[in-house]
């Protein structure tokens, strides 16, 4: 999956996530890419994904829209690892 920096130019800080394709899982499906935000708020750019506190800020959900994410949003990809099991589960939501 593939690890993002998230700018929030509000508080002049900088979240962290981990955007995962479904189609590239141990039981892959065809669904649009989820993504996992870490709570680890950082006041610099991080050199290192390790430093990432991977707690989950909030339950992941779908990502539509990934590339426009990365484009108009500015997010980037700091780094690329492999997806852990218990990372491939997405909690039934509601539409």
């Amino acid at each position: 999956g593939d690890i993002v920096e998230i700018p929030l130019p509000r508080t002049k800080t900088f979240a962290y996530a981990k955007i995962i394709d479904p189609r590239k899982i141990k039981d892959p499906f065809d669904f649009p890419c989820f993504i996992r935000v870490f709570n680890s708020l950082h006041k610099d750019k991080i050199l290192d994904s390790k430093e990432i506190n991977r707690q989950l800020l909030l339950a992941p959900f779908w990502l539509i829209g990934q590339s426009a994410a990365l484009t108009k949003f500015n997010w980037k990809i700091i780094a690329n690892e492999t997806v852990n099991t218990d990372e491939e589960f997405i909690p039934d939501t509601k539409t």
